[in-house]
């Protein structure tokens, strides 16, 4: 298992105006990891690694700074505001994405930036000054030690941190960038230094070193990795199949044997050093997940995919208990400890079935896509198609939350062989299908942006009806040649995203994407089709010179896009700030992060070692703002002093999770008013700056009234109280976040930090307030406001 996580800002840097500790300059923070910048480097307060661990200060200081100017640039709109101690407020800090210390050393500037949600500072070198001028003292570290030349490993008390080298230049007289080679340098006096090697005299140059970690986990035999998740806690779910019985389990769960291949379900902590809980799930025969949802408390996990087990451990009243001739997919939901299977359920014919995606609706049913080549696929009355068309067929499947009734079911295909590959679910509960097909006659909608195969294989895309009785828009997506859909999500404003592999040199694109044309025979896509199927909004080809495929895509609110799969080229376009900036070996896995618009890349980078490796899955959490990926690796692969495991424990391929912090919020945020006030006083907010901090406002209260300002999650529905009074809280997750006082005029205002471990970037919280009014109020102890729910943004 892989892991690498920043300890990058989700809310930029912050000036320090008196709310924070007096040596920072400007502070960070990202989830429960906080920050400064000093004059002299940079402090972090790292959280403990679990319940029994201990959290760690560590300063990143260069030895004998004298920082003559700290200067922000790219100012962000707006202002952040702070409440101390009660009523003692700190307004009008400004927000920066960059930071630059001016002259800490005689020739040496600091720049401070994020890339990818990772913390960087780049070292700008005027010519005089030599690289081993340069020393870090690290206090707080009980470690340092050096992987590589170019990989740093800081060990602390709270867990273990890698700084590596991803880039390294000097400047031209023309002013394009150089590549030098850069490497660490431990003197052995307890501080870091630098060395340039093949720098030209008299050049400015410039070290860029990245702060992460990374990790492995696995059996003595083959093991695959196919789906990844992530809840609101920032645990880890994956899935896969599994090839040897020393594959880590733990106690309790529902299934500890290994047979022959089977599936697994693996949960990590958040930090990705250690296994939570983890577990077998199969027969006699070989079983493959492939598919997997997490609920947002982690108190439930659903997990889809292939298997040829008789035995496969399904309770007894599971609604299909009988497998077919061959392999039938199947659906089985666990406990969120892994040691109770709720239910499950066999979904098959009689011959080869495997479900390949599965997604939830509002309401909680399942709906699973696939392939079958089974003649009496279970396919139920008044769908689109009740019988299959020819070879393989894709299907579309709906079960109940319960997993007791198969509430829809049809194929979905045309006279040759036709894959589901991937699917998802509109909040109106109608359900888009994406995969591959040979078939000529696929059904498509007379608007369809593509209404015909141009290739011998061509992706598509289509929309169904909540009830599956009718699609409401099919379209090819394709070249002369031959490409595959892997991957489809839901956009903004409910546009469709696929990504995928083409092999054609006329695939579609649009115009300013961020690569038009080929790259080489074989490049991934990504594609954004408009909710009617009708237009190609937005398409961009991402490779190299080699064969490049991608098998996962994820969106951010905002409209980023994070997109993984399998590269061999030896030129994929990386980022400087790249984890992995060269291909390890044949095939390497990628992960790069997309403008919304397609048209350019703000990271990119290999990750692998110098056998094949590829990542399968990629999942984005709006509360946590990790990106997380799931793939496979043989040895070589980054990781870190530290790690679960630091290399693969057989001979082939163990399980990797990389994950990695996400950036500032881009979109703004939004606020509506919920209810009315019961009673006078009414609740105002301005619009939060980084979905972090945000000015609260009562007035029309009664004077010196004694009130409290509390937030959760929106409630599912609004709770009426005495009074005709409305609750529009969650009363499960309720919190305060400040008592007041109103003053003569019956008014309140203050500016409140959020907690940093309330939603962001996209995810929304509920704000009331209750004023205590014993006199006149509507209930027997005062009144409420009204309520505002804010979507966050930045």
């Amino acid at each position: 298992m892989v892991r690498s996580t920043s300890v990058g800002a989700l809310s930029g840097f912050v000036e320090n105006l008196g709310q924070a500790h007096p040596d920072a300059r400007y502070t960070v923070r990202q989830g429960p990891v906080q920050g400064w910048i000093t004059e002299r480097g940079l402090a972090l307060v790292l959280p403990p690694e679990g319940p029994s661990g201990s959290a760690c200060a560590l300063h990143l200081e260069f030895v004998g700074a004298a920082t003559h100017a700290v200067e922000a640039q790219e100012l962000v709109p707006g202002r952040a505001h702070f409440m101390r101690g009660g009523r003692e407020t700190v307004l009008g800090a400004q927000t920066a994405t960059k930071v630059v210390l001016r002259d800490v050393l005689p020739g040496l500037d600091v720049l401070w930036t994020q890339s990818a949600g990772e913390l960087e500072y780049d070292m700008l070198l005027a010519p005089e000054l030599a690289a081993s001028s340069i020393a870090l003292t690290v206090d707080g570290a009980t470690a340092l030690s050096l992987m590589d030349p170019r990989t740093l490993i800081v060990t602390t008390a709270a867990g273990t941190l890698r700084q590596t080298l991803p880039a390294a230049w000097e400047l031209e007289p023309d002013g394009t960038r150089r590549p030098l080679e850069a490497r660490f340098v431990l003197p052995g006096d307890g501080t870091v230094s630098f060395a340039l090697d093949g720098r030209t005299p008299g050049r400015a140059a410039v070290i860029d070193p990245v702060l992460h970690y990374a990790t492995y986990v696995g059996g003595a035999g083959p093991d695959l990795a196919l789906d990844v998740a992530s809840d609101g806690f920032g645990r880890i779910y994956v899935t896969g199949a599994a090839g040897a019985a020393d594959f880590p389990t733990t106690a309790g769960v529902v299934d500890d044997l290994l047979v022959n291949d089977e599936a697994f379900v693996i949960c990590l902590a958040p930090d990705g050093a250690s296994v939570i809980w983890s577990t077998f799930l199969g027969g006699i025969g070989d079983d493959v997940g492939r598919a997997l949802d997490v609920s947002e408390d982690g108190s439930l996990v659903w997990v889809a995919g292939s298997s040829r087990s008789s035995d496969f451990p399904l309770p007894a009243a599971a609604l299909d208990p009988t497998k077919g001739d061959f392999d039938d997919g199947f659906v089985a939901r666990l406990s969120g400890e892994g040691t109770v299977l709720d239910w499950g359920t066999f979904l098959g014919g009689a011959g080869h079935d495997r479900i390949e995606d599965l997604a939830r609706t509002v309401s909680g049913d399942v709906i699973v896509a696939g392939t079958t080549d089974s003649p009496n696929f279970p396919a139920t009355a008044g769908v689109g198609q009740t019988s299959p068309q020819g070879g393989e067929d894709a299907f579309l499947s709906k079960l109940s939350a319960a997993g007791d009734a198969l509430i829809w079911s049809t194929y979905f295909g045309g006279a040759l062989d036709d894959g589901g590959h991937a699917l998802a679910v509109a909040a109106n509960d109608q359900v888009f299908l994406a995969g591959t097909t040979s078939s000529s006659d696929l059904p498509t909608s007379g608007t369809a942006f593509q209404p015909t195969r141009a290739g011998s294989e061509d992706g598509f895309v289509a929309r169904f009806t909540t009830t599956a009785s009718t699609i409401l828009f099919g379209t090819y997506l394709g070249g002369s040649g031959e490409e595959q859909v892997r991957a489809l999500t839901l956009g903004v404003g409910g546009e469709v995203l696929v990504a995928g592999r083409t092999g054609s040199f006329d695939f579609p694109t649009t115009a300013g994407a961020f690569q038009a044309g080929p790259q080489g025979d074989d490049d991934g896509f990504v594609a954004a089709l408009s909710a009617t199927g009708s237009t190609l909004l937005r398409s961009t080809r991402v490779g190299g010179s080699g064969a490049d495929e991608i098998h996962g895509l994820t969106t951010e609110p905002s409209g980023v896009l994070h997109v993984v799969g399998a590269t061999a080229s030896s030129n994929f376009p990386v980022t400087p700030s790249a984890l992995q900036p060269s291909n390890g070996g044949a095939f390497d896995q990628f992960v790069a992060t997309l403008a919304g618009d397609l048209t350019g890349s703000s990271y990119a980078s290999y990750f692998g070692g110098p056998g094949d490796d590829w990542a399968s899955a990629v999942a984005y959490h709006p509360f946590t703002g990790r990106v997380t990926v799931a793939g496979q690796a043989l040895d070589g692969a980054p990781t870190s002093d530290g790690a679960l495991a630091g290399s693969a424990a057989g001979a082939s391929a163990d399980v990797t999770i990389l994950s990695l912090g996400s950036g500032v919020c881009p979109t703004a945020p939004q606020a509506m008013l919920l209810g009315a006030p019961c009673g006078t006083a009414t609740l105002e907010l301005s619009t939060p700056q980084l979905g972090t901090y945000v000015e609260f406002s009562v007035s029309a209260a009664p004077p010196l009234s004694l009130g409290s300002l509390n937030s959760s999650p929106p409630a599912l529905f609004p709770l009426p109280i005495e009074g005709g009074c409305v609750l529009w809280l969650d009363l499960g997750s309720l919190s305060t976040l400040a008592y007041f006082l109103t003053d003569e005029n019956g008014a309140w205002t203050a500016s409140v930090p959020l907690a940093h471990d309330l939603p962001i970037c996209g995810a929304q919280a509920a704000y009331q307030a209750v004023v205590i009014d014993i006199a006149g109020g509507p209930l027997s102890f005062g009144q409420v406001t009204n309520a505002v729910q804010v979507t966050f943004g930045g």
